[in-house]
């Protein structure tokens, strides 16, 4: 008896496969492979683009989180930089979510942030609401949800009430009340593929880079990938400053109207800078309804300006998202 198969990007599929499954099999082979002397596949980010559609239908979409999931998927560290409502977050939590579900044997994914409260209330709550919706859909997907742990692990229960922490999405708070507890417990993981979700970088302690090198040494060839998000402060001594700075320095960017990508200092690096009158929802007309709610766009402009104005320190961090060493608070003298 013939196996019944599906045609899909020139490539014969077993008619039991979904099309979430189609495009999960396209992301482990990095999304091109060979058969025959022929190559398929359209290519690693159009698969990541074409599985998020089908893992959260009703989830818009837009040039910004298209850039966000270029860069990511082309870069080592991505530190997104950014206004108010950029969708920061979100689309970082969104890419996470895809890259652990193509493989869930072999990936740690760590989320950290603040504290336990931002922690739930933002990221990770991020990841749990996504995890939830995509699995309504397609409750084949991986994962469980151990709400106390902060945690989503590859394992169940296993039969002695052990599972393995080492595989799945794991939120960690930065600080337990006043104490800082950092993320050096994580890095010793020796996992295939790991990846850092750094949220609210601007509020972040100075030592929450220091264990990248122990990270770089622990991840196979290509695995490891860090990425951070935050909004500036103007403190080029934050974390967010440190690690998103340009190579030529942060007076090189100030004047920015556009959005941006820079390389950073760090080996394998870049900035995405979104700039927040860029934003998508100002590509529709000004008389028309802004296409992408809770999105920045025009009235939060309007607001802003009326309220502050258009380039005090609140509308720089918040409305422009761009770094602006004049209004660093208390500042004597610079690094250089």
């Amino acid at each position: 008896m013939k196996t019944k198969l599906i045609l899909k990007y020139g490539y014969n599929w077993p008619a039991s496969w979904s099309p979430l499954q189609i495009e999960m099999y396209a992301i482990q082979k990095g999304g091109k492979w060979e058969v025959g002397g022929q190559t398929y596949g359209e290519g690693l980010l159009a698969h990541y683009i074409n599985a998020r559609s089908l893992a959260w239908p009703k989830r818009y979409f837009h040039r910004w989180m298209r850039l966000i999931y270029e860069q990511v998927l082309s870069n080592q560290i991505v530190v997104c930089s950014g206004p108010a409502s950029a969708q920061k977050t979100s689309t970082l939590s969104e890419i996470v979510s895809l890259a652990y579900w193509a493989f869930p044997e072999t990936t740690a994914v760590l989320v950290s942030t603040t504290s336990v409260d931002k922690l739930e209330s933002a990221v990770f709550g991020e990841i749990k609401m996504l995890f939830k919706s995509a699995r309504e859909l397609h409750p084949w997907l991986p994962g469980n949800i151990i709400d106390h742990k902060h945690a989503i692990t590859t394992d169940n229960v296993k039969e002695d009430g052990v599972r393995d922490m080492r595989k799945g999405i794991f939120g960690k708070p930065l600080y337990q009340g006043a104490k800082y507890v950092g993320q050096s417990v994580y890095a010793g993981i020796k996992q295939e593929r790991f990846w850092w979700l750094a949220d609210e970088l601007q509020f972040c302690p100075s030592t929450l880079m220091d264990c990248i090198p122990n990270m770089r040494s622990n991840t196979g060839a290509g695995g490891l990938h860090i990425l951070g998000s935050g909004n500036p402060n103007h403190d080029p001594e934050s974390q967010l400053g440190i690690i998103a700075e340009p190579l030529d320095g942060w007076v090189s960017v100030e004047e920015n109207t556009k959005t941006s990508v820079w390389p950073i200092k760090m080996d394998g690096g870049v900035c995405v800078n979104l700039i927040g009158p860029d934003s998508p929802n100002f590509d529709a007309p000004a008389d028309q309804p802004e296409p992408y709610p809770r999105l920045i766009g025009r009235e939060f402009y309007r607001v802003i300006a009326k309220d502050y104005g258009i380039h005090s320190p609140v509308a720089e961090t918040q409305l422009w998202g761009r770094m602006k060493l004049g209004l660093a608070h208390s500042r004597v003298i610079t690094r250089q």
